[in-house]
This record gives structure tokens, sequence and C-alpha cells, in this order.
């Protein structure tokens, strides 16, 4: 499709096999809880709003996919598949993580 340059067919493809991809590193909890501790950090530390912004795009993007992960799924399974402390297992504890990773987002945008 590249080779064509359908870059509108590509991008359609790639969200219509979205499901397809589930072993992706950054969609664990593990990785959402080390990324939060470096966001902190960046936040912190960092006197860049360039440095911030990213960092918190990248958190919001995480968090949005989740949202769409428990839409699509009712859970978030594919998140907490290697995660040793606790698995979300109804939709309730799935949305309770993401109203935390949601709070924490905003925390971080508002007050840092």
């Amino acid at each position: 499709m590249l080779t064509k340059r359908d870059f509108w067919g590509s991008l359609n493809l790639l969200a219509e096999t979205r499901s397809e991809r589930t072993r992706l590193i950054f969609h664990t909890a593990t990785f959402q809880l080390i990324f939060l501790v470096l966001t902190f950090f960046v936040l912190t530390s960092s006197g860049s709003l360039m440095g911030r912004g990213l960092v918190l795009a990248f958190f919001l993007h995480l968090i949005i996919d989740q949202i769409v992960d428990i839409n699509e799924t009712g859970g978030l399974a594919n998140w907490f598949r290697n995660f040793p402390f606790w698995t979300p297992v109804d939709r309730r504890q799935a949305m309770a993580w993401w109203g935390a990773g949601l709070l924490m987002v905003l925390l971080f945008g508002f007050l840092l």
C-alpha cells in the first residue's frame, strides 16, 4: 500500500488490525508503572515544556489505549498478562485502574 502511495489505506489497515497486536511491551501494566515513575522524574526535574508535554502526551495515549481496550474487550486482560501483583477480572476493576491512570495524568498535568 505504501508503494502505491495509499497512505489512508495503510492507516485504515492499521486501525482495523489493532486487536491483532496484543503483545506490545508498551501495553502492559508493568511498563505503565515504570513510565509513571519516569514521568514524575521528567516533570519534576525538567524545565523544558517540550519534555513535559511529550511525556504527558505519551501517558495520555496509554490511557486512551486502555479505554479503547476496555470498550472492545470488556477489560484489561492484555495489559495485565505478565503483571505479578494484581489482575483486574471484571470491567469495574479495569475502570478503576483506568481512572487511577487518568487521575495521575490530570494531577501531573495541572499540578507539576
